[in-house]
């Protein structure tokens, strides 16, 4: 997790969990691809809108849909390892959205079981 924590802006457990405790509705949003979706789960509530490193354009096209039309709604992005929630993160920061944090990879998340 440190490693990766600079590279890709990776928020800390307790900023996550912080967040959480401040803002019970925060958004959980999966950007893992769908075969990624049938090895591991998330148990907690979200979203789903794959992304890739080098095209987060599903974010804007499932805006209306899958998305908060409140953009004071808190997100907090995950996929695999960081990267790809990275750059979704950075696009929704781009789209409006004004708390938005990189969790990293869903096995970083296991502090929220």
């Amino acid at each position: 997790f440190e490693e990766r924590r600079g590279k890709y802006d990776l928020a800390p457990p307790d900023q996550v969990l912080a967040l959480l405790t401040a803002h019970p509705g925060t958004i959980f949003l999966d950007v893992r691809s769908p075969p990624e979706l049938l090895v591991s789960k998330f148990s907690r509530p979200h979203v789903h809108i794959w992304c890739t490193m080098d095209d987060v354009s599903r974010l804007r096209k499932n805006e209306n849909s899958h998305l908060p039309g409140d953009k004071k709604t808190p997100i907090v992005a995950f996929c695999a390892v960081g990267g790809r929630s990275s750059g979704a993160a950075k696009e929704l920061r781009a789209m409006g959205y004004e708390t938005v944090l990189n969790a990293g990879g869903l096995k970083d998340m296991d502090y929220l079981k």
